[in-house]
């Protein structure tokens, strides 16, 4: 219901109208009009054209963002007492939220062009009306700060939680990590260790002749080796970088140290050991860690030859890189199992091992600033390939 009945003393009841005079309260009525409201009525849709201001005389209204739609949020509350619907009059905008009536009330609307009109002709309203404003700018700063400074709390709590579940996990993978590795670390020491107590426990309770001490010797001397590799590769995987000792090396002796070593390994096995030379120049690298590089690759070769076969280690030049191949026609690794080859722990063969080897490897060869690929096929073999500068 609309008519023209606007009271005085009802608009004295709006807080930018308490200290108007009689007259200019008169010169209000005179523009204004009354309505009433149902409960839960539209009052004004967000996106509409402001083109009257509402004076709330009895009830209440909820303004809301995104109204009658599935994100529908309410911003605030407004009694009466209150006018809603100026901002977007005064700054000539559509509506910003909508305005829905709370309860059954009554309200008092002042055309768009009146009220600029008011504000030209009643300087104490403009100045009402400035303050009034100036309040609502303030308070929406505060209740942004208010808001934000709880948010950069909930913030704050979140990531300290986070932080602790992150650590709490880190301490529950280092020790998962460290009980893998010391479980794989004792299972390959008991088996050298128990070869050296067996060897020497012959040598202690019977006289031998000088051919079988050699031979317990050679054991003997053998799984020290093992030891002092698998010393090795837990010392450089604990630190992490490799320091290199560089120095000048002939790859042919290189070769032929590292073959001595893994006939050692081999005895009984029918493995041919082949080396191609086609590149003998002296080169620049750590020779002891470039020794346990190739007794490594040349190991699990020897591991993947169940039934024998052939090892061969090419030496060539690549421009200005040199290059070492380890290759073998054994069993081969599966697609799955070849992208996991670098990963700590990982180990394929049947004689187990610690899963550090090609980890270790590969830290070598790239402390050197090299790379290296591996490609294999099932039952027809692996090639590893190593590229080093010659120039380091």
């Amino acid at each position: 219901m609309d008519n023209k009945c606007c009271s005085k003393d009802k608009l004295r009841t709006i807080s930018q109208f308490s200290n108007l005079s009689e007259n200019e309260l008169t010169v209000i009525a005179g523009v204004c009009h009354c309505r009433e409201f149902k409960q839960n009525e539209i009052i004004f849709r967000e996106g509409d054209v402001a083109d009257s201001v509402y004076l709330l005389i009895e009830g209440f209204v909820e303004i809301w963002k995104n109204y009658g739609t599935g994100k529908k949020d309410i911003l605030a509350r407004q009694d009466q007492g209150n006018i809603v619907g100026e901002m977007a009059v005064i700054d000539e905008l559509k509506r910003s939220a909508s305005v829905i009536a709370g309860q059954d009330m009554i309200v008092y609307i002042i055309p768009r062009d009146e009220f600029i009109s008011l504000l030209r002709r009643l300087p104490e309203l403009s100045f009402e009306f400035m303050k009034s404003i100036s309040m609502l700018v303030r308070n929406s700063n505060e209740n942004f700060i208010n808001e934000l400074q709880d948010r950069n709390l909930k913030l704050e709590k979140t990531n300290k939680k986070i932080l602790q579940m992150q650590d709490e996990l880190l301490r529950k993978e280092r020790l998962s990590t460290v009980g893998q590795f010391s479980s794989m670390i004792l299972h390959d020491l008991r088996n050298p260790i128990s070869v050296i107590k067996g060897y020497s426990d012959i040598l202690l309770m019977k006289d031998c002749d000088p051919k079988s001490v050699r031979d317990y010797a050679g054991a003997i001397q053998r799984e020290a080796l093992n030891l002092n590799n698998l010393a090795g590769e837990m010392l450089d995987y604990s630190r992490g970088e490799i320091k290199l000792n560089l120095t000048v090396t002939i790859l042919d002796s290189l070769i032929d140290e590292v073959f001595s070593v893994v006939k050692r390994k081999m005895i009984g096995d029918k493995i041919t050991l082949i080396k191609e030379i086609n590149f003998n120049e002296p080169v620049l690298i750590d020779n002891d860690r470039f020794f346990r590089v190739l007794v490594n690759l040349c190991d699990n070769s020897r591991k993947a030859l169940y039934n024998g076969g052939e090892i061969k280690v090419i030496i060539d030049k690549d421009k200005d890189d040199f290059l070492i191949q380890v290759i073998d026609d054994g069993d081969g690794i599966e697609k799955e199992k070849l992208e996991q080859i670098f990963d700590p722990f990982t180990s394929f063969s049947r004689a187990g091992g610690t899963g550090l080897g090609m980890v270790i490897v590969k830290n070598i060869v790239e402390a050197h600033k090299g790379s290296i690929s591996v490609k294999s096929e099932e039952h027809l073999g692996t090639t590893v390939t190593i590229l080093l500068p010659l120039m380091q």
